[in-house]
């Protein structure tokens, strides 16, 4: 990545000094922590940070969005999608396929291509994927962002009987964790 002092993101609604101080800090982190009450725009400083990551990153990249409520995944499905610049255009994090893993008891997210683990991998419909010789990560887009809530992320490394991984493999990675 870039070094940063300042913000490359043109969000519509630029982060106040201190969520900039936070992304700033994210950025310059291996881990770090974003919290605050209810209210505060955690969720608009999300977006602005994938936004920035995105813009000082020179390739697609893979973006993990992790909660342990659908509730929070979809606040931030819905701000990412909602994400338009200054100008009235697209942002960069609005412009991410997003990839919405959930169990088969939950609701698919409208403005997500869906993602469920049944008796088998569904992918917006199609059964049957990541058996055999293809893993499920064959499936997903180059440089996307993959919403799903901790206990459903267990079921992307499962093993088949072999051994072998049949759902994403040992050289897939996400550039960003959130």
């Amino acid at each position: 990545l870039k070094p940063a002092k300042s913000l490359m993101t043109k969000v519509k609604y630029p982060p106040n000094s201190s969520q900039e101080i936070a992304i700033l800090n994210s950025m310059s982190s291996v881990i770090s922590s974003i919290q605050g009450p209810p209210g505060t725009g955690k969720s608009q400083t999300i977006v602005a940070l994938i936004d920035e990551f995105i813009r000082r990153t020179e390739r697609k990249v893979n973006i993990l969005i992790t909660s342990f409520s659908y509730q929070a995944l979809n606040v931030l499905v819905d701000k990412i999608d909602e994400s338009i610049n200054s100008d009235g255009t697209s942002s960069e994090v609005a412009k991410l396929p997003r990839i919405y893993l959930r169990s088969d008891g939950k609701s698919p997210h409208p403005k997500a291509i869906d993602l469920v683990k049944s008796s088998s991998w569904k992918l917006d419909g199609e059964s049957g994927i990541a058996r055999k010789e293809n893993s499920l990560e064959g499936y997903f887009p180059d440089g996307m962002i993959l919403f799903g809530v901790a206990h459903q992320l267990y079921n992307l490394r499962k093993k088949k009987k072999n051994g072998q991984f049949y759902c994403i493999t040992e050289e897939f990675s996400f550039d960003m964790i959130i």
